[in-house]
Parts: C-alpha cells; sequence; structure tokens
C-alpha cells in the first residue's frame, strides 16, 4: 500500500476534504473538479466544503455529485469568524487525514483551523498573494498573513512556473 508524507494508504480509506472558494466556475474549479472525479474511491473518501445555494456553485457542484460529499461553507466573505470553527468540526466529525485548498481565502482559513492539528495541508496557488488585485493596505495584510501562517502548509501546487519561482522565494 505505502505512505504519502506521513498519511497511511492502507486497508482503510485515506479521507480528504477539498476547501474550494466556487462563487464562480473557471479554470480553478474545473481543475479540482478533474482532481476529484480522477481520484480512486476504492481508495478514498472525498469530502468537498464549498459554497451551495448559488448558480455559480451549482455547476461546481453538479460535477462533483457523483464523487464526494458536498458540504455547504460560505467562504466569500473576507472576514468570517464561523469558517475557523465550522472546519474543525469537519475535520473532527469526518476524521479528514488531508485537506486541500484552492483559493486565498479557503487556504487562509484552513492555514489557521489546521494549525498544530497534525492533519496534513495541500494548498493550490494560481495567483501568489504579491499579485492580488486589491488596495495597499489589504495586500500589506495578506502578504504579512501568509507569511506568518506559511508553516501550516505542508505542500503547494503552483499552477504555473512563476508562481513555483515566487513560491520558493
Amino acid at each position: 500500500a505505502g505512505n504519502f508524507r506521513g498519511i497511511s494508504m492502507n486497508a482503510a480509506k485515506t479521507r480528504l476534504l477539498f476547501v474550494v472558494e466556487n462563487e464562480r466556475h473557471g479554470g480553478g474549479e474545473r481543475a479540482f473538479a478533474q482532481l476529484i472525479n480522477g481520484l480512486d474511491k476504492g481508495r478514498f473518501d472525498i469530502y468537498v466544503a464549498c459554497l451551495t445555494g448559488t448558480p455559480g456553485a451549482a455547476v461546481f457542484i453538479r460535477e462533483i455529485s457523483r464523487s464526494a460529499m458536498v458540504i455547504s461553507l460560505d467562504l466569500r466573505r473576507l472576514v468570517n469568524f464561523r469558517a475557523v470553527p465550522a472546519l474543525r468540526a469537519l475535520i473532527r466529525e469526518y476524521a479528514i487525514e488531508l485537506v486541500h485548498s484552492q483559493g486565498p481565502r479557503a487556504d487562509f482559513y484552513c492555514r489557521l483551523a489546521l494549525d498544530g492539528s497534525g492533519v496534513k495541508h495541500v494548498c493550490t496557488v494560481a495567483s501568489p498573494v504579491e499579485e492580488y488585485d486589491v488596495g495597499p493596505l489589504k495586500k500589506v495584510a495578506y502578504i504579512v498573513a501568509d507569511r506568518f501562517l506559511a508553516p501550516a502548509v505542508n505542500s503547494y501546487v503552483a499552477v504555473a512556473g512563476h508562481i513555483k519561482i515566487k513560491l520558493m522565494d
């Protein structure tokens, strides 16, 4: 069976939680749907925490509904005091072993929820924080939070070579 960076791949299925910002249906959502649908269901129990109940979210949910259990999580607000406890509760309830996040808010809230938990965290990065299209004060806040919480991430997936270079700096 084997081992994936500290996660047992033996008899029991590995429990994965994907946390996705899916307010709009774009390239990130399509890529995550392909990943989720392509995983071996005999080896993995797959859960997806994402926005539900909006037209943009419906497309993504329709794409993954046969492959994963969908759990409603609204990450549209920049400040969401309920996100961290909600994520921690999901991780405990479903005995999650690995969390894979996509999107700046998903990454941020997962980092806070997972810090010190021992649960592995993978972030897919489509745009480094230095490239966020926000005002200067917000950008500084994002950069500081990103640097401070970086140790909570075990691995990054960079969607382009220039992003990989920035992540390695």
